[in-house]
């Protein structure tokens, strides 16, 4: 989904190659809400933060990018070599770690962001947000509306394969 508005193609491919989107993962009851968005081809909500009113163009651009770095990581084989290319896996196992060790309710499905730097072509797991729920502080609840299991240790999801990377090529 996205807003309808005209399309400044100077703007928009000045922005592809300079600018920064910031995606969050939101979950399926909510994504909704959200101005623009998109679901990926492996079913991941992604909610376009900035920028904020993106353009047909832009959701169109940050979703054909999503999709080829979601291609390696649901690969039946994960080459490190290619995710590199595309995602700072550094960022990703820290932002996995961090996640953990927090024991954070939201971190396999909401309120996990990341950013694509246009300039570099990389994805990166940052900035970490939304501990309200983390280190203990939730109401013993575990699981969305929809029945989504919240915590990452039973994701079946990103935090799936983030968990099954370590194992790759």
């Amino acid at each position: 989904n996205d807003v309808d508005l005209d399309n400044d193609t100077e703007f928009v491919k000045k922005y592809q190659t300079t600018g920064t989107y910031l995606l969050e993962f939101e979950i399926d009851e909510r994504y909704l809400d959200e101005i623009s968005w998109f679901i990926s081809t492996e079913g991941q909500h992604v909610v376009v933060k900035n920028p904020e009113f993106a353009t047909k163009g832009e959701v169109e651009f940050i979703k054909n990018k999503f999709n080829e770095m979601e291609a390696l990581v649901y690969a039946s084989t994960i080459n490190l070599e290619k995710l590199s290319k595309v995602m700072d896996l550094d960022s990703f196992a820290r932002m996995y770690l961090i996640q953990e060790f927090s024991a954070n309710l939201d971190s396999a499905a909401t309120s996990y962001y990341i950013t694509y730097d246009c300039s570099k072509g990389l994805f990166v797991a940052s900035p970490v947000w939304d501990y309200d729920w983390a280190l203990g502080q939730n109401n013993g609840s575990k699981q969305s509306k929809s029945g989504t299991d919240l915590y990452s240790k039973d994701a079946t999801k990103w935090f799936a394969k983030d968990k099954a990377m370590g194992k790759g090529d």
